[in-house]
């Protein structure tokens, strides 16, 4: 679980506290939580405790309580106030936020290339097997027009068969 919405457990949990005391609930007669209770409601060890409590502290949200049977902790009037206000769960909901936008701002200038790089590469393809059939077209023609070099080139061959007929000779 998230720091913030730990401390905000824990604001929750020491503000029923004192505002039981305040009203003179039955079974509230001690301001303060122990820290044995505390750790269990919060499912932490002392060292996450302290990095929770260390913000708490220093805004005057929380004091140090001894209580009878052990010391603990108890809300301030700042405390409640957060608590009330949602400090700790507002500022949790910004940080996600925050870390969203910073996603999305890398995110998609990234795939807008991965997009760009696709239409590019799409475009490359059907420009090259355009130019391809163009290519094979050309080549078609050209084999033709060879074609008819060298038609025109060979000598015409008359048939041994064929009388030549020539125009100033007289026929016999």
């Amino acid at each position: 679980m998230n720091l913030n919405l730990k401390r905000h457990k824990l604001l929750g949990l020491l503000s029923d506290q004192r505002i039981g005391v305040e009203l003179e609930k039955e079974g509230y007669n001690v301001l303060g939580v122990t820290f044995v209770v505390i750790l269990k409601h919060l499912d932490c060890n002392k060292d996450e405790l302290q990095l929770i409590t260390s913000e708490l502290y220093t805004s005057d949200e929380i004091g140090y309580h001894d209580v009878g049977n052990g010391s603990g902790l108890f809300a301030k009037d700042n405390g409640l106030t957060s608590f009330s206000n949602e400090k700790y769960v507002k500022l949790n909901n910004k940080i996600i936020k925050n870390n969203i936008k910073d996603f999305v701002q890398i995110i998609i200038p990234i795939l807008s290339l991965i997009v760009a790089i696709l239409a590019i590469s799409i475009k490359i393809n059907s420009l090259n097997s355009r130019t391809e059939k163009e290519i094979k077209a050309i080549e078609q023609k050209q084999e033709l027009i060879l074609e008819k070099i060298d038609k025109l080139e060979k000598p015409i061959e008359i048939h041994p068969t064929e009388k030549k007929n020539d125009s100033l000779k007289m026929n016999d």
